[in-house]
């Protein structure tokens, strides 16, 4: 079913765009520290549980190490500098069910009818949502990687990431890992010009007010090295081994034209790297739960390819896609009911980055737009 009420929200984009965007900010559960997975998940290097468990490779973040080897309390902050969504270059994403689908069963019930079967690959990865990606990528230019990585590049909006109390060496069991949504490179100087960063670890970066607790009134707070600056998003059993850093953060990503990639449940890892006279991130990967929800109510939102105006009035462009998005559908939101007969409600989502170092700036006001179509509910059941 779906209904119609007035939000703030984003401005209407291509099909493409739609089908990788999310309606919300933040979800609740990052008003408190980000659980770690359970210690028998494939995301910690623990085995299944399942008839399936060794037909697979259970691609998995690196477990934790055994030992400390470094002595330094350092405090890194890394920006986003570029993205990979498309299969075509290295494989993506991580196992998130520990199932190993085809031949192994499926985490969730498909949604859609008849229902449709979500292969993993070799190594157990999910990544149903980077295949759907691919297909409207053939189809439309709304979303595309390339435009991502130059709105990265061109310093328009981005995703912090900070690790504290890091010991600088090859290993430490337990940093904390801190993720900011960024409105984009501060000014350069006192009239507001702003150019391009220089992604040298001296560019300060503007702050969402929905990644500080009580940002809403926040607005000009400089939050370097300001403890007033207290993030909504971290992760206080976060670690590094063998120099690669390992997390479970929620990831929110602006694509323009209003649409956002919104993963939850994620895991990220990536390699500490030196870069110029600092430290970056290499070799970085996400992967997460991206919910088919959240995708339904920005594809209303969208501009329709048969004419002018949204989805939302056009109601047979929306219900096939609505079709592609459920029938993508290859896992429940929540991971503690993967394998537990429960509809599928979200698609798997595997990403690659790179990061280089940055600076904390100021809390800077996001501007929002109005929706054509309001507040969009509706869902694959």
């Amino acid at each position: 079913m779906q209904q119609r009420r007035a939000f703030t929200f984003g401005s209407s984009i291509a099909v493409g765009a739609a089908i990788v965007a999310a309606c919300s900010i933040y979800d609740p559960s990052l008003l408190a520290p980000i659980a770690a997975a359970d210690a028998s998940s494939p995301l910690d290097g623990g085995e299944a549980s399942t008839p399936d468990a060794d037909s697979c490779a259970h691609a998995s973040p690196p477990p934790a190490p055994a030992a400390d080897d470094g002595t330094a309390a350092l405090d890194l902050v890394f920006v986003l500098d570029s993205v990979q969504l498309l299969q075509s270059k290295t494989p993506l994403g991580y196992d998130l069910d520990g199932v190993c689908t085809c031949p192994g069963p499926e985490a969730c019930k498909s949604v859609s009818a008849p229902p449709k079967a979500h292969c993993d690959d070799d190594a157990g990865r999910d990544n149903s949502g980077g295949a759907t990606l691919a297909t409207f990528a053939t189809v439309s230019d709304g979303f595309s990687e390339d435009a991502i990585n130059a709105r990265l590049r061109s310093g328009e909006s981005s995703i912090l990431l900070r690790v504290r109390g890091y010991n600088g060496g090859a290993n430490d069991t337990q940093v904390t890992a801190i993720v900011y949504r960024s409105t984009g490179v501060e000014p350069t100087n006192d009239s507001g010009t702003t150019a391009p960063p220089k992604f040298d670890g001296t560019d300060r970066w503007f702050l969402d007010p929905s990644s500080i607790v009580g940002g809403a009134t926040a607005a000009g707070l400089d939050c370097e090295a300001n403890p007033d600056c207290i993030a909504l998003a971290f992760d206080p059993k976060a670690y590094v081994t063998d120099h690669v850093l390992v997390t479970r953060a929620e990831i929110l990503l602006r694509t323009g034209n209003g649409a956002q990639i919104d993963l939850t449940n994620t895991v990220l890892t990536a390699r500490i790297v030196p870069r110029g006279a600092s430290l970056g991130l290499a070799e970085g990967s996400i992967a997460g739960r991206w919910r088919s929800d959240r995708l339904l109510a920005m594809v209303a939102n969208s501009d329709s390819p048969a004419g002018p105006g949204p989805i939302c009035n056009d109601k047979a462009t929306y219900e096939s896609i609505k079709q592609l998005v459920c029938g993508a559908a290859d896992l429940p939101s929540d991971p503690a009911l993967d394998r537990t007969d429960v509809a599928c409600d979200s698609l798997s989502l595997g990403l690659a980055f790179t990061a280089a170092p940055a600076r904390l700036g100021k809390v800077s006001t996001a501007i929002a737009d109005t929706p054509p179509c309001g507040v969009w509910v509706d869902s694959c059941k």
